[in-house]
């Protein structure tokens, strides 16, 4: 994953997701020379970036407009901020 500083959280890798036409996810960080089924779809999520700085020191009313732009949810704004 991205490396974080300044006591920031290391980001997310990349990964690939196979989602069967049955409902299954298959989640791969790799996929070459795989067989599909006519009907699978291929979701390939990119990875983010480390953070900068404690979660904790973040200022509490950018942590709020994060949550009322869609960026975080409120349960994310508590467990890595703790704000609530």
């Amino acid at each position: 994953p991205p490396w974080a500083l300044e006591g920031g959280n290391q980001g997310t890798p990349n990964y690939v997701e196979i989602l069967g036409e049955d409902g299954s996810i298959e989640k791969v960080s790799v996929l070459t020379n795989r067989k599909l089924k006519q009907n699978d779809v291929i979701r390939i999520v990119t990875g983010n970036g480390g953070g900068y700085g404690k979660p904790a020191d973040r200022d509490e009313a950018q942590v709020w407009d994060d949550i009322k732009n869609g960026y975080i949810s409120k349960d994310r704004a508590r467990d890595v901020y703790g704000v609530s």
